[in-house]
């Protein structure tokens, strides 16, 4: 690869589109295919939201470092003018999104759901490893930076180096697979965690973040760029999903942790709330469905508020979402005496 003042390029750097908006770089992760989900970030900044990439060409006036490290912890964060994203947000983010992808096209598109009931699923070769995907990132939003871990060893990658389901090449020809579903998802979800820090790079008033109101700024003006002209409703739908899942997983990453009591950051479910209701003003729309169905799932597992399914109007999830949101608080209060847990905030989206 040549770079356009005519440098050759390290084996371990990609330019991700031939105009070099990017610079991905990932020189300091291990030999293995998790490099090759770290390639599909860059080209998600590219593909979702294809039609604006003139808008991006304009702003960008040189290459914008995309900086993958190796490290045991979630951190997503923009550093003076590039964006730095961990071997474990990489991690955490593709088993979520290939866990979520295999449970709503096995369980939910295909009506197996049984709200009110206890089901696992656990005797289901299909869906029993994806769930220990979840579970899996589960463990890593409990534990946070400590203890090494590996991904769960359902599968057997194409590629061969690794237990996690591998990216797939050819993703047009197998969109309806699981792991062309997930490539999509993915693909989706990375574009609006980078769409954000973009944000924080180009638009002054939240180029420093710090505060709350900052980074929900930064959400807003990522979600909007993101669906403000997409070529039609299903490429919509698709886009606010991935952003709804996105939201989900910081909701979902406090869930676990607890509630954060921070200066610089809102809680998850404050970030989820403000920014996919403007999209979904309906509360019987079915976004508000994967959030539940989601947010269920994970309460399930950490057993907070293991009843609350019996009590969601499945035609309208949109109003379980407070319920949901006090029952955790409730659970927080009751086993630390405050709703609120003490965190830092190295291992946060900036």
């Amino acid at each position: 690869m040549t770079s356009k003042s005519g440098e050759v390029s390290k084996p371990c750097l990609a330019g991700l589109t031939e105009e070099h908006l990017f610079i991905l770089n990932v020189c300091a992760l291990p030999p293995s295919s998790i490099k090759e989900f770290a390639r599909i970030i860059g080209t998600a900044v590219i593909n979702i939201a294809a039609e604006r990439v003139d808008d991006l060409k304009s702003m960008i006036s040189c290459p914008i470092p995309i900086d993958c490290f190796d490290e045991d912890s979630w951190r997503l964060e923009k550093i003076f003018g590039s964006v730095r994203i961990s071997r474990k947000t990489i991690e955490i983010i593709w088993a979520l999104s290939y866990g979520y992808s295999v449970f709503f096209m096995e369980v939910v598109d295909k009506g197996r759901i049984q709200y009110g009931q206890n089901n696992k699923y656990t005797d289901d070769p299909i869906v029993r490893p994806a769930l220990a995907f979840i579970r899996w990132a589960m463990d890593e939003f409990e534990k946070g930076s400590t203890d090494p871990s590996i991904l769960p060893t359902e599968f057997v990658s194409p590629i061969g180096d690794t237990s996690v389901p591998a990216p797939i090449p050819n993703i047009d020809a197998l969109l309806e697979s699981h792991q062309g579903v997930t490539n999509r998802v993915y693909q989706a979800v990375m574009a609006f965690f980078l769409h954000h820090e973009l944000v924080h790079i180009f638009y002054p008033n939240t180029a420093g973040g710090g505060t709350p109101e900052s980074e929900i700024e930064a959400d807003r003006l990522a979600a909007q760029w993101i669906l403000q002209s997409p070529p039609n409703d299903a490429e919509r739908t698709y886009r606010l999903i991935g952003i709804t899942i996105a939201e989900t997983i910081l909701a979902a990453k406090d869930l676990h942790q607890g509630l954060r009591q921070s200066k610089t950051h809102p809680p998850g479910f404050d970030r989820l709330r403000i920014i996919i209701a403007p999209y979904a003003p309906d509360e019987c729309d079915p976004i508000w469905e994967i959030v539940g169905i989601i947010l269920s799932i994970h309460m399930s597992s950490a057993e907070i508020g293991q009843d609350l399914i019996t009590k969601i109007d499945v035609e309208c999830f949109g109003k379980a979402i407070e319920p949901i949101l006090e029952i955790i608080e409730s659970h927080y209060s009751n086993a630390t005496g405050s709703v609120f847990t003490e965190h830092g905030e190295e291992d946060m989206l900036e």
